[in-house]
C-alpha cells in the first residue's frame, strides 16, 4: 500500500483544507501521516509529491523544498533531508535509504535514487540494484545532477551542474562530467559546530 499526499492539500477533522500561503503547516503534515519527522522550520512549496509505502520513514529539517519536488520511499526505507534547499523539479527516491546533510543545497531538475535496474538481469524481469546514498553536510548539488545508487558525497563537495555521479566524491572537492571527475578541491574549511 502507497500512501500519496499532496502537501498543499491537508486532511484535517473536519473537510479538505488548503494551507496559508505557499507553505505547508508541519503540525497538519505531521498528525497527518505516521512516519513523517519534521523538525525545525520546514516550509513545503505547493506541488509537491510525496509517497511514503507502509513502513517508510519520512525527515525533514530545517528545509526549503520547492515545488513540483518529488519524494518517494519505498516500503521500509528511509529518506532523510537535513538539507537546507531542495530545487524545483528535483526527483528523490528511496527504496532502502537517501540521506543529505545539514546545510546541503540540491539545485533544480537534480535526481537521486538509491536503486536501478540490474543489468544482470533482462529489463523486463525488473529486478533492481540497492545501495544507500550518503550526502553529507555543507554540499552543493548542481541543477540537473543524477546521483547514482551507492554514492557517498563526502562534506564540503560540489557536484557542478548536469554531472552524473557514479562513484564516491571525497570531501573539499569539486567533480564534474559524465561520469563525474575530479576538477579541483574546493578550498572550503569544514565548519564547526
Amino acid at each position: 500500500m502507497i500512501r500519496r499526499f499532496t502537501p498543499t492539500l491537508v486532511r484535517t477533522t473536519r473537510r479538505l483544507t488548503r494551507p496559508t500561503g505557499l507553505f505547508l503547516r508541519r503540525t497538519k503534515l505531521r498528525l497527518s501521516h505516521e512516519g513523517v519527522e519534521l523538525t525545525g522550520r520546514v516550509r513545503i512549496q505547493r506541488r509537491t509529491r510525496i509517497e511514503l509505502a507502509r513502513d517508510a520513514y519520512l525527515r525533514i529539517g530545517n528545509a526549503h523544498v520547492g515545488s513540483d519536488v518529488y519524494l518517494v520511499a519505498s516500503r521500509g526505507a528511509r529518506l532523510e533531508l537535513d538539507g537546507f534547499f531542495i530545487g524545483h523539479h528535483a526527483v528523490i527516491s528511496a527504496q532502502e535509504r537517501v540521506s543529505i546533510g545539514r546545510g546541503t543545497g540540491v539545485g533544480e531538475y537534480a535526481m537521486i535514487r538509491d536503486s536501478n535496474h540490474d543489468p544482470k538481469h533482462p529489463i523486463e524481469e525488473m529486478r533492481f540494484v540497492v545501495s544507500p546514498v550518503t550526502i553529507g553536510e555543507n554540499v552543493w548539488i548542481g541543477s540537473g545532477v543524477s546521483i547514482m545508487p551507492g554514492v557517498t558525497i563526502g562534506d564540503n563537495a560540489i557536484v557542478a551542474g548536469s554531472a552524473v555521479v557514479t562513484s564516491d566524491v571525497p570531501p573539499n572537492t569539486t567533480y564534474a562530467g559524465v561520469p563525474a571527475r575530479k576538477i579541483r578541491d574546493t578550498g572550503m574549511t569544514p565548519r564547526t559546530a
